[in-house]
């Protein structure tokens, strides 16, 4: 009869400790980049950004809507605080059927000039405060980007004590620059 010869099975089974440390480092090494490409916080700003740019469309759509039915004479006037909230809960105003409610989710700022024929729209953006999101509406000033919402503004709607429609520095949504 034929013998047959068993295969010695090895006793050491799994993984060598070099190997282990191998792919430990591997790992280590792809979560550093991957939290230094996908920054949590960073993305976070980049949405409320959003955010932001989109409800000053929906406020600039609102009152350019108000500034229409009103035969093109007068935008709205604004609170002492620099935004709509109480005029839009002024029952006697019309602009409640335009804008239902005024954002609380940062500091939008609503200017309108002394004789009320210019607006402007504006809020610190998340990702640096520093600079804003900006709509200044088409009476306002002409421009490529007038009468649509900018971005990385260094003007706020109202420097020092008066109206300002400056976009000079500010960039479109596109990133496209202004001036």
């Amino acid at each position: 009869m034929y013998k047959i010869k068993k295969i010695s099975q090895s006793k050491n089974k799994g993984f060598t400790l070099i190997e282990l440390l191998i792919v430990v480092s591997v790992l280590g090494i792809l979560g550093g980049v991957l939290t230094t490409v996908i920054n949590p916080k960073v993305q976070r700003a980049k949405a409320q950004d959003s955010v932001y740019a989109t409800n000053i469309q929906k406020l600039a759509e609102g009152i350019e809507a108000y500034y229409i039915t009103g035969n093109g004479v007068a935008y709205p006037a604004e609170d002492p605080s620099g935004s709509l909230s109480n005029v839009i809960a002024d029952p006697n105003n019309n602009l409640s059927k335009y804008i239902a409610t005024w954002p609380t989710d940062a500091a939008y700022e609503y200017r309108v000039s002394s004789d009320s024929t210019n607006a402007c729209l504006s809020v610190p953006m998340a990702s640096d405060p520093d600079v804003r999101i900006k709509y200044v509406f088409k009476s306002s000033t002409s421009g490529a980007c007038s009468g649509r919402v900018v971005r990385d503004c260094t003007y706020s709607c109202y420097e020092g004590s008066s109206f300002n429609t400056n976009l000079d520095g500010c960039n479109s949504l596109t990133g496209n620059a202004c001036n």
